[in-house]
């Protein structure tokens, strides 16, 4: 087993304390090689030379931006230059899984994607709501790569909502972080708060979604009760925050009981040694990996009944969860440091918890199961190519249909034939220009039998700057509710009908069509497959009397045909009758695309159509093609 983990940092914060402690833990089972890809030199790269872990520096930015920050032109095609020395590193290494240990970083997808290796995903964090970050490419550029990896970590069932509720139950898990080995956890609880003077610890990185300020509030409203309470807090990051929390301090005089410590090298020891009741107060935790920390020194924590605290803190049971305000915090100190039966229990129960729940050692053998997972799934060294489960998209599969190496609406069989290098490239460039109707609105139904995104965007360029004011659309989908989106903000004049056998699955695009109160500009048809004259080899097409009722009298001067499905080899031709039906709806000045033909069966009816009308076909990318006839602009390939 050869796994290549990219790092979204260089610090030694929470993600990559987690990451160091898998690592360290993998590297003693049996054949498993690893190497780790780090955007700079830092306390994670020192620590790694140290455990002589292989080790590349290759500098790279996040794939998100602080949300008050605007898109800048050019940002995704800047961050995608590091996937240059990255595919280097793929080549050199050879590794059977690559692994990103964030969610704010696309690097590792991509490389899947043009690599053709599975691809692990452990998602760490919001994203929005606890560092106010949103995504390159927006949200849905986001959660189509999320569901094309192999399989999803989420560090809690709160991350596991947030980002993987769309995701197969069998290629997602939640798994928490593991912060201790056994033999580090304390062997005996807590009794009560030293010298009946409380000692608070808040630990992590600085900032204001991190809530170091209630903690200080906090004291400031005990300080009356409780003169000598001490607030140590520790770590660092904001460096405009910490200042104020220095102002707050200075302006309250509570010099004497607030102290800033800085970065701490050793938590679990800083912790054991300063800290009678550890605070959680940020507002959005996707675990709170020092909660755990602090549950496995028997140290009682108080946290907010937010994120992912909860599924960490059993209030009154292991610790206890307060309402979000400080005055509520303050009380929940004063009831644990004044009652020390109380104390002695929570002590208790959180030292035994987290030796069953957040050890290094079952972290590392969780993991290490899924990574096996990956590798049977993938057949690295048995089968060949990476079969993965079904993701149910609303389409209609028959039981017992066997893996295929072609796309199919379910995902399922061996992945979808990814594009190159090249190609993948030109998908990141079209999601870019896309962002303004991907971002805009509620998140879209998706497939795995979608458009490309240079494709779709090949497509839109060709209706706006073609002026097509009828579509017609083989095939519903993500691509109907863009269009319809296009529609509306550039106030076209353009009616789409879209075509559709599944009417489970147009109902789920009617539903999202009205509510974004776009179903004004879209005719849905329902048309069941049935045989026809126009068939080849007696392959159902879409039903003919139907599609007559609905398209009588129109004329249609754009026709993408990305249905029905094609994927299995006795189907192949089952898109072939699409040309023939509409040759005769067609306008002078037209033009007709067809998807996926870089199969086989798309190559055979394009040559049928060249052959029976006499069209050239132009091939806009490796995977899409399009005749025009008529006066036309130009529309290159994005």
């Amino acid at each position: 087993m050869n796994i290549l983990f990219i790092a979204h940092h260089h610090s030694l914060f929470g993600a990559n304390r987690s990451l160091l402690s898998l690592v360290d833990g993998l590297r003693e089972k049996e054949n498993v090689r690893l190497q780790v890809i780090v955007p700079g030199q830092g306390a994670f790269s020192t620590e790694l030379k140290k455990r002589n872990i292989p080790c590349r520096l290759i500098p790279f930015d996040y794939n998100t931006r602080d949300a008050s920050m605007p898109e800048m032109p050019d940002s995704v095609s800047n961050k995608s230059a590091a996937l240059r020395p990255m595919l280097e590193v793929v080549r050199q290494t050879e590794p059977d899984i690559i692994y990103s240990n964030s969610s704010v970083i696309y690097y590792g997808a991509w490389l899947a994607q043009i690599t053709r290796k599975p691809h692990v995903w452990h998602l760490r964090e919001y994203g929005n709501l606890d560092y106010g970050l949103v995504y390159d490419l927006g949200t849905e550029y986001f959660r189509s790569l999320l569901k094309d990896c192999a399989f999803a970590i989420a560090i809690s069932r709160s991350i596991a909502g947030h980002h993987l509720s769309g995701l197969d139950e069998k290629r997602k898990r939640v798994i928490y972080n593991g912060v201790a080995r056994l033999d580090q956890c304390s062997t005996v609880s807590r009794e009560a708060v030293r010298d009946g003077a409380p000692r608070l610890g808040i630990l992590g990185l600085v900032h204001p979604p991190k809530g170091q300020h209630q903690a200080i509030e906090a004291v400031r409203l005990l300080r009356a009760t409780c003169p000598d309470i001490v607030l140590r807090i520790a770590g660092t990051g904001d460096a405009r925050y910490h200042d104020r929390l220095v102002e707050q301090v200075r302006r309250h005089g509570l010099e004497k009981n607030v102290t800033f410590t800085g970065f701490v090298a050793d938590p679990l020891a800083w912790l054991k040694e300063e800290v009678d009741i550890v605070l959680m107060c940020s507002e959005n935790e996707a675990f709170g990996r020092v909660t755990a920390e602090a549950m496995t020194q028997g140290i009682p924590v108080i946290g907010t009944a937010t994120g992912g605290t909860p599924e960490i803190i059993a209030d009154g049971h292991n610790g206890l969860l307060y309402d979000g305000r400080p005055e509520d915090l303050a009380a929940k100190i004063a009831q644990l440091a004044g009652n020390d039966a109380d104390y002695r229990r929570l002590s208790r129960n959180a030292l035994e918890d987290s030796k069953k729940r957040f050890t290094i050692d079952r972290y590392v053998e969780e993991i290490h199961g899924i990574l096996g997972h990956v590798m049977r799934q993938a057949g690295r060294g048995s089968a060949a190519g990476l079969s993965r489960p079904p993701v149910d998209t609303g389409r209609k599969i028959s039981p017992g249909q066997p893996p295929q190496a072609e796309s199919s609406p379910t995902g399922a069989g061996v992945p979808v034939a990814k594009p190159a290098r090249a190609s993948c490239l030109e998908d990141i460039h079209a999601a870019r220009q896309l962002a303004p109707l991907l971002d805009d609105g509620p998140y879209l139904p998706f497939s795995t039998s979608s458009l490309r995104y240079s494709s779709l965007a090949t497509f839109l360029n060709d209706i706006v700057i073609n002026n097509r004011k009828v579509v017609v659309e083989f095939g519903s989908g993500l691509t109907t509710c863009v269009i319809a989106r296009l529609i509306q903000k550039n106030r076209l004049a353009t009616r789409l009908y879209t075509v559709d056998e599944n009417a489970a699955w147009l109902k789920i695009i009617e539903e999202a069509l009205s509510r974004q109160q776009l179903g004004d500009t879209v005719t849905s048809i329902h048309a069941p497959l049935r045989e026809t004259g126009l068939s080849m080899d007696g392959i159902p097409w879409y039903d003919t009397a139907v599609l007559d009722n609905a398209l009588k009298g129109v004329t249609v001067d754009s026709v993408l045909v990305d249905g029905p499905s094609a994927w299995r080899k006795e189907i192949e031709l089952s898109r072939f009758p699409a040309l023939p039906y509409i040759h005769e709806h067609l306008a002078a000045s037209s033009a007709v695309f067809l998807d996926d033909t870089d199969r086989p069966g798309e190559r055979r009816i394009l040559e049928l159509w060249r052959q029976r009308y006499r069209y050239s076909f132009l091939r806009l990318n490796d995977s899409f093609s399009a005749v025009f006839q008529g006066a036309y602009f130009n529309i290159a390939a994005v």
